[in-house]
């Protein structure tokens, strides 16, 4: 578990969770999802895009944490 490694992740919360769907009538519709997470009173949001809201999701997740992971030099 990530958290096993970097103790100061687990006070990253995530506040908000927006899912569109991006209609494209010659190809597949895909899945937007926008995240936003907050710590310390610092707050960021990521996105992540698939045609699987699930993939979409995992990807957004984790541009966050490694966004916070970078941004605090772990």
């Amino acid at each position: 578990m990530i958290a096993t490694n970097y103790k100061d992740i687990s006070e990253v919360k995530l506040v908000n969770y927006k899912v569109m769907i991006v209609v494209d009538k010659a190809h597949e519709s895909s899945v937007r999802v926008y995240i936003g997470f907050k710590n310390n009173g610092e707050e960021w949001t990521t996105n992540g895009v698939n045609t699987n809201i699930l993939k979409a999701s995992l990807e957004a997740i984790e541009k966050g944490f490694r966004y916070y992971l970078l941004k605090t030099k772990f």
